[in-house]
Protein backbone atom coordinates (compact mmCIF):
# COMPACT_ATOMS: atom_id res chain seq x y z
CA UNK A 1 0.00 0.00 0.00
CA UNK A 2 2.86 2.88 0.20
CA UNK A 3 4.79 1.68 -2.89
CA UNK A 4 4.12 4.83 -4.99
CA UNK A 5 1.50 4.42 -8.05
CA UNK A 6 0.46 1.37 -6.41
CA UNK A 7 -3.58 2.07 -5.33
CA UNK A 8 -7.13 1.87 -6.55
CA UNK A 9 -8.90 3.84 -8.83
CA UNK A 10 -12.40 3.59 -7.39
CA UNK A 11 -15.22 4.18 -9.52
CA UNK A 12 -18.46 4.66 -6.59
CA UNK A 13 -21.72 4.76 -8.78
CA UNK A 14 -24.64 5.53 -6.23
CA UNK A 15 -28.22 5.03 -7.20
CA UNK A 16 -30.20 8.40 -6.65
CA UNK A 17 -32.91 7.65 -8.48
CA UNK A 18 -36.46 8.43 -6.26
CA UNK A 19 -37.04 4.34 -6.29
CA UNK A 20 -34.15 4.13 -4.10
CA UNK A 21 -36.26 5.76 -1.04
CA UNK A 22 -34.68 5.21 2.57
CA UNK A 23 -32.33 3.36 1.04
CA UNK A 24 -30.36 6.12 -0.39
CA UNK A 25 -29.30 7.17 2.78
CA UNK A 26 -28.14 3.47 3.78
CA UNK A 27 -25.94 3.71 0.13
CA UNK A 28 -24.61 7.19 1.22
CA UNK A 29 -22.96 5.46 3.80
CA UNK A 30 -21.76 2.41 2.14
CA UNK A 31 -19.81 5.03 -0.41
CA UNK A 32 -18.85 7.08 2.62
CA UNK A 33 -17.33 3.80 3.71
CA UNK A 34 -15.02 2.82 0.88
CA UNK A 35 -13.95 6.66 1.00
CA UNK A 36 -13.19 6.05 5.01
CA UNK A 37 -10.93 3.14 3.89
CA UNK A 38 -9.23 4.49 0.81
CA UNK A 39 -5.34 4.06 1.24
CA UNK A 40 -3.08 6.65 0.56
CA UNK A 41 -1.96 5.70 -3.36
CA UNK A 42 -6.51 5.12 -3.83
CA UNK A 43 -7.83 7.99 -5.65
CA UNK A 44 -11.76 8.15 -6.08
CA UNK A 45 -14.78 9.49 -8.35
CA UNK A 46 -18.21 9.34 -6.88
CA UNK A 47 -21.07 9.41 -9.03
CA UNK A 48 -25.20 9.38 -8.40
CA UNK A 49 -27.24 8.43 -11.09
CA UNK A 50 -30.88 8.75 -12.29
CA UNK A 51 -32.91 7.04 -14.61
CA UNK A 52 -31.30 7.77 -17.11
CA UNK A 53 -27.57 9.07 -16.80
CA UNK A 54 -24.95 9.96 -14.46
CA UNK A 55 -26.60 13.05 -12.68
CA UNK A 56 -23.69 14.14 -10.24
CA UNK A 57 -19.88 13.63 -10.50
CA UNK A 58 -16.97 14.57 -8.21
CA UNK A 59 -14.53 13.74 -10.91
CA UNK A 60 -11.22 12.10 -9.40
CA UNK A 61 -9.72 13.22 -6.22
CA UNK A 62 -6.99 11.74 -4.24
CA UNK A 63 -7.14 9.82 -0.79
CA UNK A 64 -5.56 13.39 0.32
CA UNK A 65 -8.58 14.92 -0.55
CA UNK A 66 -11.48 12.59 1.66
CA UNK A 67 -12.86 15.14 3.32
CA UNK A 68 -13.91 16.72 0.15
CA UNK A 69 -15.40 13.67 -1.13
CA UNK A 70 -16.93 12.93 2.22
CA UNK A 71 -19.06 16.29 1.77
CA UNK A 72 -19.77 15.78 -1.51
CA UNK A 73 -21.03 12.55 -0.51
CA UNK A 74 -23.12 14.14 2.17
CA UNK A 75 -24.25 16.94 0.05
CA UNK A 76 -26.41 14.97 -2.20
CA UNK A 77 -29.45 14.87 -0.29
CA UNK A 78 -32.51 14.47 -2.29
CA UNK A 79 -33.49 11.86 -4.77
CA UNK A 80 -33.78 12.37 -8.26
CA UNK A 81 -37.63 11.97 -10.24
CA UNK A 82 -37.79 9.83 -12.58
CA UNK A 83 -39.38 10.21 -16.03
CA UNK A 84 -40.76 6.21 -16.47
CA UNK A 85 -41.84 3.23 -16.09
CA UNK A 86 -38.18 1.95 -17.21
CA UNK A 87 -34.52 2.38 -16.94
CA UNK A 88 -31.47 1.01 -18.90
CA UNK A 89 -29.04 -0.19 -15.96
CA UNK A 90 -26.78 -1.13 -18.25
CA UNK A 91 -26.52 2.24 -20.51
CA UNK A 92 -26.04 3.64 -17.26
CA UNK A 93 -23.38 1.39 -15.78
CA UNK A 94 -21.41 1.34 -19.01
CA UNK A 95 -21.86 5.20 -20.06
CA UNK A 96 -20.44 5.83 -16.10
CA UNK A 97 -17.67 3.45 -16.52
CA UNK A 98 -16.81 4.61 -20.55
CA UNK A 99 -16.87 8.29 -19.04
CA UNK A 100 -15.10 7.65 -15.65
CA UNK A 101 -12.36 5.24 -16.17
CA UNK A 102 -11.13 7.12 -19.95
CA UNK A 103 -10.91 10.45 -17.48
CA UNK A 104 -8.04 8.84 -15.63
CA UNK A 105 -5.72 10.11 -18.64
CA UNK A 106 -6.96 13.32 -17.78
CA UNK A 107 -6.95 14.05 -14.16
CA UNK A 108 -4.22 16.57 -13.94
CA UNK A 109 -0.80 16.39 -12.36
CA UNK A 110 -1.61 16.49 -8.68
CA UNK A 111 -3.64 13.35 -8.96
CA UNK A 112 -1.20 10.58 -9.38
CA UNK A 113 -3.45 7.19 -11.30
CA UNK A 114 -2.19 4.02 -9.48
CA UNK A 115 -1.84 0.65 -10.88
CA UNK A 116 -5.39 -0.88 -10.51
CA UNK A 117 -9.05 0.22 -10.88
CA UNK A 118 -12.45 -1.09 -9.28
CA UNK A 119 -16.04 -0.27 -9.85
CA UNK A 120 -18.46 -0.02 -6.84
CA UNK A 121 -22.43 -0.40 -7.83
CA UNK A 122 -24.27 0.81 -4.92
CA UNK A 123 -28.20 0.33 -6.72
CA UNK A 124 -31.60 -1.20 -6.39
CA UNK A 125 -31.41 -2.82 -9.16
CA UNK A 126 -34.80 -1.48 -11.17
CA UNK A 127 -34.81 -1.74 -14.66
CA UNK A 128 -38.99 -2.06 -14.79
CA UNK A 129 -39.42 -4.07 -18.25
CA UNK A 130 -36.51 -2.22 -19.96
CA UNK A 131 -35.45 -5.24 -22.59
CA UNK A 132 -31.71 -4.00 -21.88
CA UNK A 133 -31.25 -5.33 -18.61
CA UNK A 134 -31.85 -8.70 -18.49
CA UNK A 135 -29.21 -11.91 -18.00
CA UNK A 136 -28.06 -11.32 -21.54
CA UNK A 137 -26.86 -7.42 -21.05
CA UNK A 138 -25.43 -9.28 -17.47
CA UNK A 139 -22.94 -11.12 -19.63
CA UNK A 140 -22.31 -8.32 -21.73
CA UNK A 141 -21.61 -5.62 -18.80
CA UNK A 142 -19.24 -8.72 -17.68
CA UNK A 143 -17.65 -8.84 -21.32
CA UNK A 144 -17.60 -4.72 -21.31
CA UNK A 145 -15.51 -4.79 -17.50
CA UNK A 146 -13.19 -7.87 -18.38
CA UNK A 147 -12.58 -5.95 -21.84
CA UNK A 148 -11.75 -2.97 -19.83
CA UNK A 149 -11.34 -0.20 -22.09
CA UNK A 150 -12.98 2.62 -21.71
CA UNK A 151 -14.08 3.44 -24.69
CA UNK A 152 -14.33 -0.14 -25.77
CA UNK A 153 -13.24 0.62 -29.37
CA UNK A 154 -9.61 1.94 -28.13
CA UNK A 155 -7.64 -0.20 -28.97
CA UNK A 156 -4.32 1.83 -28.11
CA UNK A 157 -5.09 1.36 -24.28
CA UNK A 158 -4.34 -1.62 -22.31
CA UNK A 159 -6.55 -4.07 -21.48
CA UNK A 160 -7.18 -4.24 -17.82
CA UNK A 161 -9.82 -6.16 -16.19
CA UNK A 162 -11.98 -4.02 -13.72
CA UNK A 163 -13.74 -5.78 -11.12
CA UNK A 164 -17.06 -4.70 -10.29
CA UNK A 165 -18.55 -5.02 -6.33
CA UNK A 166 -21.96 -4.42 -6.27
CA UNK A 167 -24.36 -3.81 -3.71
CA UNK A 168 -27.80 -4.22 -3.57
CA UNK A 169 -30.70 -2.38 -2.18
CA UNK A 170 -34.37 -3.84 -2.71
CA UNK A 171 -36.31 -1.41 -3.99
CA UNK A 172 -38.58 -0.41 -0.62
CA UNK A 173 -42.68 0.82 -1.24
CA UNK A 174 -42.37 4.88 -1.76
Amino acid sequence: KQQPGTGTSWLILTDADKRMGKSFEDAKQVAQQFVATMGPNDIVNVMFFDDRQVAKDSKWLPASQKAKVTSFISSTTELFGNTGRNRSLLSIIKGAATTGFQALGNVGEDVKVPLHQAMVILFDGFAGADPGTTGVAALQLQQFMTNGRFPEDNTALPKAPVPVISVYFPVTAL
